[in-house]
């Protein structure tokens, strides 16, 4: 029996960091595996800051702490030294062990490619990126399908469709955080998958795997949900409803009010104005954090007094807040433009995310005494006020394609399903001169309705005329 030379296979397995930066300024974490000073390297998923590597850390603390996620990285790293190790055992049944040999073993073994290792992976790098509700969504997603595996890893090659259809019956036993007693929602089921189906799609990609797709033809049903809206008379309501200046209801109004007038825009953007958004023609510019669309919108009267009012309360220089929610002396307020949000930390970032949480939480509670004083039986949030927008200019037979223009959608059926939950109006009226109780105006306007906008004009100016 041929004798084994214990010093052959005395190889070690280590983490070291790659002195040369990429472009984000992150160096990528490799696997050492080291045989009498020869070592080879091995490229993990793993891309951090130099300074957050701790090249002495023992088992499970090679990411320091200074690193946001360096639990999530050292548990990649875990699982890296994991299969490092097996590849080792393996490559020592041969009795000849070196550094190509462990590699190549662990190369071999990565053609089972980690599913779950990828979610980390696209996870980090939206966090990286600065993309907070990418990073949430994914992060969210990633940890039901933790849970639901009990924190054991799994393949791209063994996920297969009992695989998901057992994960979804798992997804629909689970509580919903805001009622323990009822379960998710088909649309939060539905949101999660999709999540986990888009990073599928790009690892099959990143790592150019020819697989079965267990997320094809998978369908999920959602339900509709009530959007609510106030009708012209209940805005007048709100503008003409008397509260104390300076309170955090009068505020909230106003931010309610200004979001309806600039056709919508939403509470983050809108909490993020800055007088440096309205042009001298009256027009607001700004560009949309959720899409990175360019908006220009001409300001009606109503928008510019509130605009004024605030103006003319001081704290009037041209990079100053225009509501007074966000704090102008905090290190987010530095950054002005969206170009110069693109540059900041992370951790600046995800303090102004978190802001912007908290005092739209603070809005939509004041608004539901707002609407108490108003008399609006209606739950009022922020959000609402883009709900009114879209189906006060619905129903003034506003052209579909401007009014997504003005909402800054990225597909015009998304205005379609926005503006489909607001027909019941239409629907209404339809049935009324069906059933013979409608109006005279309403049957007009029903049987106007079927025509061409041009030919419908022609045949009320003919009427207007033969009645003079």
């Amino acid at each position: 029996m041929e004798k084994i030379n214990k010093e052959k296979l005395n190889v070690s397995i280590g983490f070291e960091i790659d002195t040369k930066p990429n472009k984000d300024g992150l160096c990528t974490v490799y696997l050492r595996v080291t045989q009498n000073g020869k070592r080879r390297k091995q490229k993990t998923s793993v891309k951090i800051k130099k300074q957050h590597f701790n090249a002495k850390g023992k088992h499970g603390a090679w990411i320091r702490q200074t690193e946001p996620l360096y639990s999530q990285y050292n548990d990649i790293l875990k699982d890296e030294l994991s299969r490092a190790e097996s590849a080792l055992s393996e490559a020592k049944k041969g009795h000849v062990v070196t550094p190509e040999k462990v590699i190549k073993t662990i190369n071999s073994a990565y053609k089972q490619n980690s599913y779950i290792d990828f979610i980390r992976v696209r996870t980090m790098e939206e966090y990286q990126k600065g993309n907070l509700r990418t990073y949430k969504t994914y992060k969210n997603a990633g940890a039901h399908f933790d849970r639901f595996l009990n924190n054991k890893d799994i393949s791209f090659q063994e996920l297969d469709k009992s695989i998901i259809m057992q994960f979804l019956n798992h997804l629909r036993q689970q509580s919903n955080i805001r009622n323990k007693e009822a379960g998710l929602s088909p649309n939060t089921v539905h949101s999660i998958v999709r999540r986990l189906r888009a990073i599928w799609n790009e690892g099959i990609d990143r790592y150019k795997l020819k697989l079965d797709n267990p997320f094809d033809k998978l369908k999920i049903k959602t339900i509709a949900t009530v959007k609510e809206k106030l009708t012209i008379s209940e805005i007048h309501a709100l503008s003409n409803l008397q509260l104390k200046d300076a309170t955090v209801m009068f505020h909230a109004r106003n931010a309610f009010l200004l979001s309806f007038y600039s056709a919508g825009i939403r509470v983050g953007d809108l909490l993020q104005l800055r007088y440096s958004n309205i042009t001298q023609d009256g027009r607001l510019d700004y560009i949309m954090d959720k899409t990175g669309k360019t908006k220009s919108i001409k300001l009606p009267t109503e928008a510019t007094s509130i605009i004024n009012y605030y103006y003319n309360s001081g704290n009037n220089d041209k990079n100053s807040y225009i509501l007074p929610f966000l704090d102008g002396t905090a290190g987010y307020a530095k950054y002005v433009t969206v170009q110069d949000r693109a540059l900041m930390r992370f951790e600046l970032k995800n303090r102004l995310s978190k802001t912007l949480e908290s005092n739209t939480a603070i809005i939509n509670k004041a608004l539901k005494e707002v609407a108490k004083q108003a008399e609006i039986t209606k739950t009022l949030t922020m959000h609402i006020s883009r709900h009114s927008f879209a189906d006060i200019a619905r129903q003034k037979d506003a052209n579909i394609y401007d009014i997504s223009k003005a909402l800054g959608h990225s597909d015009i059926k998304i205005t379609e399903a926005y503006l489909k939950a607001f027909d019941a109006g239409t629907q209404d009226k339809t049935l009324a001169l069906v059933y013979g109780n409608a109006t005279a105006i309403e049957r007009i306007r029903v049987e106007l309705s079927t025509l061409p906008k041009e030919e419908a004009k022609a045949i009320l100016t003919t009427l207007i005329e033969e009645l003079q």
